[in-house]
């Protein structure tokens, strides 16, 4: 795509081992909606992404949108991540080995799907001049919000190629 930024609400997602947390977020990083989930990692990949894939749809829901409406979806990995492929490498507290975490997610939802490391993503790393501070975005550089949900939803605000 190679955008900067995407235009409309984004849906975060901080991807752990034991909990799963979604939110939707406006273009200012006020939260619409979200979804807390037990992963339930030991049922297997694809029911983790099955429970993955509706919560962004109750998140959606409780933010009275529909996926349509979503301009794209950010997702924090427990996990080194290949970028440019999407790909989780190894996350050990799910059980996956080279799962194509973006691939799969962005066929779900027919939206487009940005995948990083969960530590990148909360450190702001990939988040281009979008640093989130007390829930909004704010120029100061500073991440000391609370919800890393908040701060996955700013991945989707990096340039996607």
């Amino acid at each position: 795509m190679g955008k900067d930024r995407f235009d409309g609400p984004v849906i975060g997602v901080d991807l752990g081992g034991t909990n799963m947390a979604i939110g939707v977020v406006d273009e200012k990083g006020r939260i619409l909606g979200r979804c807390k989930r037990k992963t339930k990692a030991l049922e297997g990949r694809d029911k983790v992404i099955s429970r993955l894939v509706e919560g962004i749809e109750r998140a959606c829901g409780e933010a009275k949108l529909s996926l349509k409406d979503i301009a794209a979806v950010g997702v924090g990995a427990p996990s080194a991540v290949d970028w440019d492929k999407g790909l989780v490498i190894h996350a050990g507290n799910l059980g996956w080995k080279r799962v194509p975490l973006r691939d799969i997610l962005a066929k779900k939802l027919d939206r487009p799907v940005v995948v990083d490391n969960d530590v990148n993503v909360a450190a702001g790393k990939i988040v281009k001049g979008f640093p989130v501070r007390g829930g909004t975005a704010s120029p100061s550089g500073l991440f000391w919000a609370t919800d890393s949900l908040v701060r996955a939803s700013f991945t989707a605000t990096t340039p996607y190629y």
